[in-house]
């Protein structure tokens, strides 16, 4: 599982906007405040969020993929025995969707990750997913995601696609692909 740092821009700490993020471990003087690492890089436009609350208590977000089929299940259930308490499945894994239902009945806070559309998106809700997270921005996707009450998370890279997302109500954001960016990129 790869874990990378995570950013939280607060705008209730003046002098900080959202373009201001400092890594993880930043003194709190830059307003900008440490959160756990996560699997991606996450700027928080909007602390009162609900998704925002639902990544910040945690150190780890558990993604599961299995190309060729796989115990999804039994994966999300060894997880959360080994204090992994968030859960993403990729909607490509095969299963996918009734794992997610089955944590989902069972209270767990999961979600469905590669998600590329909105038909996606409705059928990840319908399966009680608490999240979805995408590696592009379609604003549709966001849309259908919200208009649905669950939390999404689209990837973007570059100013614009960041500008598009917050501008249709996304306000958690995956920077991704994040190993071309790094902290230089974020800070920029």
């Amino acid at each position: 599982m790869d874990v990378a740092g995570c950013w939280r821009v607060s705008e209730e700490r003046p002098g900080v906007s959202r373009g201001n993020a400092e890594p993880a471990g930043a003194p709190a003087s830059t307003g900008v405040r440490p959160v756990d690492a996560l699997r991606e890089h996450h700027v928080e436009a909007a602390p009162e969020l609900g998704v925002a609350r639902m990544f910040e208590p945690r150190s780890l977000l558990g993604i599961i993929r299995f190309h060729d089929g796989g115990d999804v299940s039994g994966t999300v259930d060894a997880l959360l025995r080994g204090g992994i308490d968030l859960v993403e499945v990729t909607i490509d894994t095969p299963g996918a969707l009734e794992a997610v239902k089955r944590a989902a009945d069972a209270g767990t806070p999961i979600g469905v990750g590669t998600v590329t559309s909105a038909e996606q998106v409705r059928a990840a809700a319908a399966a009680g997913a608490h999240f979805v997270v995408s590696p592009g921005f379609v604003a549709e996707m966001v849309e259908t995601a919200l208009d649905l009450g669950i939390a999404t998370v689209p990837g973007v890279f570059t100013a614009t696609e960041i500008l598009a997302a917050q501008a249709v109500g996304a306000r958690v954001l995956k920077l991704f692909p994040a190993s071309l960016g790094g902290p230089r990129y974020v800070r920029s």
